[in-house]
């Protein structure tokens, strides 16, 4: 029997896989005929206005400096830092003072769900020792 082990680095690893695939998939796509009426392209569905193209290259590279940052800052920060942006980013009418807290609770639900449930070894750093002591020692 094989058994698979979970490491630290495995979670960036995952993240990268999945952008890798899905970028992969959106550019199959793109060459395939459209099945819908009136587009031709898959690319004709994406942000054509330079504003929107932007914001969608900054988001891109705000995940992609995510994995980059998660060995350092840990899982609650980086993932906290990365949720606020992409809100912010892509809901411009977003009110900062209610995506925080939500992008901190959203972090820490996920990061009790992939320790405690699945099982997951994320990166952390001082932060993340200090939540689970907290969290653990209940």
């Amino acid at each position: 029997m094989r058994m698979v082990v979970s490491a630290a680095g495995g979670y960036p690893i995952w993240i990268l896989t999945g952008t890798a695939v899905l970028i992969s998939l959106v550019l199959v796509l793109d060459l395939l005929p459209s099945t819908r009426r009136g587009t031709d392209r898959f690319s004709d569905n994406l942000p054509h206005e330079t504003a929107d193209r932007w914001r969608l290259g900054v988001f891109l590279a705000m995940w992609i400096g995510y994995v980059a940052v998660l060995p350092v800052l840990g899982f609650l920060l980086s993932t906290a830092l990365a949720t606020f942006g992409s809100v912010t980013l892509l809901d411009r009418n977003s009110r900062w003072w209610l995506v925080l807290p939500g992008a901190v609770l959203f972090s820490l639900v996920v990061d009790v769900i992939f320790r405690s449930i699945f099982f997951v070894l994320l990166p952390g750093s001082f932060l993340d020792a200090w939540v689970d002591s907290l969290l653990y020692n209940l």
